[in-house]
């Protein structure tokens, strides 16, 4: 779809109304449309409220924030009218979010870039593209690009390569700053363990990945593959270097990356480096609560009938320093600021052990993540 679709308001509402009526939430199949965030009127927001979980995936061009770039790539964005509509959009967690950035438009320095990254990532789309601007023949831009003093290249696709007032070096380094937003940003697979030190830092969420970007270059990550496993202990390495976080903003930052693993793990056990804890008789304690029909009834009902050992192959149970699970709330409302702190930097109401169950056989929500909840074995 154009990301003109609902330029006609009145249709998109229609369509997007016969959309929810007759596909529903069958659960199988969503529908990709690029719009123009502006134009969504109350009665259209209203009802996309309204629509299943999954079933919207909307792709957001927003380019740039910055107000001269806009003026000269003649878009008629508002951030103060884009802003709040993503915000609604994202506030009801029901569709799939993809905002863009260009790299290398008329008038976009790395500062004004960095601007613009950090704006539209605190509206928290579940997808962040950072992109670099290609130059297509018979393309506006293309036939005034000595205007804005442009250097691209000669082959398909024609990317930019410098502007006057960006550039190629950082060119390059918006280059590695996509490669570690792609890994830790949009894989939705630390989600918790990146929020937590973004909330504990004082670096932008730009700074972080300019960081982060910075320390995988230096050590030549970028130029290999990496497994699930590798990224989770970069992270892990990443932040001791940076020395970011105390000693115990750290143990909880650790805890929350443990949780990130076995959100996305499917059951699979953390690398030895991950701290473990573990109860007293745990074995036997988790053989008797997942053979206890009153708590499966009361939990996990669509185990009723079936044997412990037959549940313990759908689930696992871990043990944290931490609640994860309020962490997890906290985190996902963005009121982490709001809790009190001693004066180490500790967050006082999360620091009590906790037993948690995750089941891999229940994905819930946009991001299919494993129903989770506490557990007293």
């Amino acid at each position: 779809m154009d990301r003109t679709f609902n330029c006609h308001r009145e249709r998109a509402r229609e369509i997007f109304q016969f959309l929810i009526d007759e596909i529903g939430s069958d659960g199988k199949t969503s529908f990709h449309f690029e719009i123009g965030a502006s134009l969504l009127d109350e009665a259209t927001l209203d009802l996309l409220e309204t629509a299943p979980v999954g079933l919207f995936e909307f792709e957001i061009g927003i380019q740039s924030t910055n107000p001269r770039t806009l003026q000269s790539v003649k878009r008629k964005n508002d951030w103060s009218v884009l802003a709040p509509v993503v915000q609604r959009l994202t506030k009801n967690q029901n569709i799939h979010l993809h905002l863009d950035l260009i790299a290398g438009l008329p008038e976009e320095s790395y500062q004004s870039f960095r601007q613009s990254f950090n704006q539209v990532y605190a509206l928290q789309p579940h997808l962040l593209q950072l992109g670099f601007l290609k130059l297509l023949k018979g393309s506006g831009l293309r036939a005034r690009s000595d205007s804005f003093g442009c250097v691209f290249s000669d082959q398909p696709p024609y990317e930019v390569l410098s502007t006057n007032v960006l550039s190629f070096d950082e060119i390059l380094q918006l280059r590695a700053i996509e490669n570690v937003l792609e890994k830790y940003y949009n894989s939705h697979r630390f989600q918790y363990s990146l929020r937590f030190l973004l909330a504990c830092s004082s670096l932008t969420p730009f700074d972080l990945f300019q960081s982060m970007a910075l320390f995988w270059v230096e050590r030549g990550l970028h130029r290999q593959a990496h497994s699930t496993n590798s990224l989770f202990e970069i992270f892990y390495q990443y932040v001791v270097a940076s020395g970011t976080l105390n000693k115990e903003l750290f143990s909880i930052f650790l805890e929350l990356l443990k949780f990130d693993y076995l959100l996305q793990s499917r059951g699979v056990q953390p690398p030895a480096w991950f701290p473990r804890r573990f109860l007293n008789n745990q074995k036997q304690r988790v053989h008797a609560f997942l053979g206890s029909e009153e708590k499966m009834t009361r939990l996990l009902p669509h185990f009723r009938g079936r044997s412990a050992r037959d549940i313990n192959k759908k689930v696992h149970i871990e043990v944290f320093d931490v609640d994860v699970i309020k962490l997890m709330d906290w985190l996902e409302n963005n009121q982490l600021d709001e809790f009190s702190v001693n004066q180490s930097g500790v967050f006082l109401p999360i620091l009590r052990q906790t037993t948690v169950l995750l089941d891999y056989s229940n994905l819930v929500g946009l991001l299919k993540r494993p129903f989770c909840c506490m557990i007293e074995l």
